[in-house]
């Protein structure tokens, strides 16, 4: 039932009078409805009109501070209803219902509900209770809102009987004692803030704070793939140019190796080929040089062996540079050989130029000489050339062609050449060599003369060897020719097959002349 003194409101029609929240000190100035609140007279406000009034007409309940009994008995309102026990605020991150939005109507006959935020009427019989918690502290300077012993009553989200649809069934409602009416400005410090809005624009913010993080944690991210996407590509551009140049480097060493490799074979090549050479003069000088003495001859012989040995060796444990110094030590016995042998041909040479001076003057006494016996019997001159006739030599032989007497000095007798060619051959066949044949030569016998006359030995020019000994003896002459390097070498030469051989005596001197053919 509407409480005396109300006229039954028409549902259709929006109630013209005072918003039981407005202040009534303050009056209806104090709050302009909107425009989604206003409607137009005689005309049924929609279910967004009536939901937009509730949004906008309906504050959030806001918690009270728990009330105990001495504040109860403080401000009067002990006798009301025991304190309501306020509900658990709601989580932040739990999606909760707006308390902001109110339900929508009720159909014609039900009863109409409560708008949001507002205690439940009460029933019968019991007084309805006081807001939730105690009374909303006044905010700094402001009044204090009731004295000592007054009650306070709820006024935001209170339902008035003239907004109660007047087909819902009536209800039987105790008799409210009424509020004492509070100042404006107390009112206007009581209404607190609405959380849901707050809630609303602080989970809008931290949205969007979180969204612009992932974003930035996207881009960076996405930097730092790309950053890593083109590192990675230049480590393979980097390693395939560092391939490409190993390769090339490789190639490069491989041909550099196989120059230096056949430059080191030709190098080598020619090497051995100049030892060979060497060690061949150094041999053919030797052989050249039968007068340089046996010192010098040993010495050549044995460096040319030894740079023979290393031309051999090359490849196979002796180096290009060893073999360089095994040919170039062959230079030196080779050149002292052969000033030897130089040195002996010169005086060689000096020898038979005395000796033919010797000679012609030996001839030139011996022609004079030959001269004043001219005139002497012709007996006596037989018997002179009787006496000069050649006598065999011990051990048979061939004996040598006779001379005319007026082309030997006196006293020169020819000697048997048979005893000569036999001690010859003897030698040779020592050293394995065959035996030559032996013949007599008138020109080897008539130099022969010659140097017996002159006293001295010197060489012909068809001749190879000459000497003397004394006494006579073919073994002794034989002997003596061997001693000697140079005479020794005719003796033994082979290649020879016949020997002539021109011999005569003086004073028990042994004079011989021979060449090999």
């Amino acid at each position: 039932m509407p409480a005396s003194g109300s006229q039954p409101s028409d549902p259709t029609t929006p109630s013209t009078g005072p918003s039981p929240h407005e202040d009534p000190a303050r009056g209806s100035s104090t709050r302009t409805p909107g425009p989604r609140r206003a409607a137009a007279p005689g005309t049924i406000p929609t279910q967004r009109g009536r939901a937009a009034t509730a949004v906008l007409d309906a504050p959030a309940a806001a918690p009270a501070p728990a009330r105990t009994l001495v504040d109860s008995l403080v401000d009067g309102s002990v006798h009301d209803a025991p304190a309501v026990v306020p509900a658990p605020r709601p989580r932040v991150d739990a999606p909760v219902a707006s308390p902001d939005v109110a339900p929508a109507p009720a159909e014609a006959g039900a009863p109409a509900p409560a708008e949001a935020g507002a205690p439940a009427p009460a029933e019968a019989g019991v007084t309805a209770p006081a807001e939730a918690g105690a009374p909303a502290p006044a905010e700094a300077g402001a009044p204090a809102l009731a004295e000592a012993g007054e009650t306070t009553r709820a006024v935001a989200g209170a339902t008035t009987p003239a907004e109660a649809d007047e087909t819902a069934p009536a209800r039987a409602t105790p008799a409210a004692t009424p509020a004492p009416a509070a100042p404006a400005p107390a009112l206007a410090a009581r209404r607190p803030a609405r959380p849901g809005r707050r809630r609303a624009v602080a989970a809008a913010v931290l949205s969007a704070a979180l969204v612009g993080a992932v974003a930035a944690g996207v881009v960076v991210q996405l930097r730092a793939d790309a950053r890593a996407a083109a590192w990675a590509h230049a480590q393979e551009r980097v390693a395939a140019e560092h391939a490409a140049q190993r390769a090339d480097e490789a190639f490069f060493a491989d041909a550099r190796a196989a120059v230096a490799a056949a430059r080191y074979d030709a190098l080598v090549a020619e090497a051995v080929r100049r030892a060979g050479s060497v060690v061949t003069a150094a041999r053919s000088a030797a052989d050249a040089s039968p007068h340089a003495g046996d010192a010098n001859l040993a010495a050549l012989r044995t460096a040319a062996d030894a740079a023979q040995r290393a031309a051999d060796g090359v490849g196979s444990g002796t180096s290009p540079a060893e073999l360089r110094t095994a040919t170039a030590a062959v230079a030196g016995p080779q050149q002292a050989t052969v000033d030897a042998e130089a040195a002996w041909q010169a005086a060689e040479a000096a020898r038979i130029a005395a000796e033919r001076a010797a000679a012609e003057r030996a001839a030139a006494e011996a022609a004079r000489r030959a001269a004043a016996s001219a005139p002497r019997s012709t007996a006596t001159a037989a018997r002179s050339n009787r006496a000069g006739a050649p006598a065999a030599s011990g051990g048979g032989g061939a004996a040598a062609p006779a001379a005319s007497a007026t082309s030997w000095a006196a006293g020169v007798s020819s000697y048997g050449v048979g005893g000569l060619g036999a001690a010859i051959n003897a030698a040779r066949a020592e050293n394995g060599l065959p035996a030559l044949a032996v013949t007599g030569s008138s020109s080897l016998a008539d130099h022969a003369a010659a140097m017996a006359a002159a006293g001295s030995i010197w060489h012909s020019g068809s001749d190879h060897i000459v000497g003397w000994v004394q006494p006579a003896s073919d073994s002794a002459m034989i002997r003596a020719y061997l001693n000697s390097p140079g005479h020794r070498a005719w003796v033994l030469k082979s290649g020879k097959s016949t020997v002539s051989i021109g011999a005569v005596t003086l004073d028990g001197r042994l004079y011989t002349a021979m060449r090999f053919s």
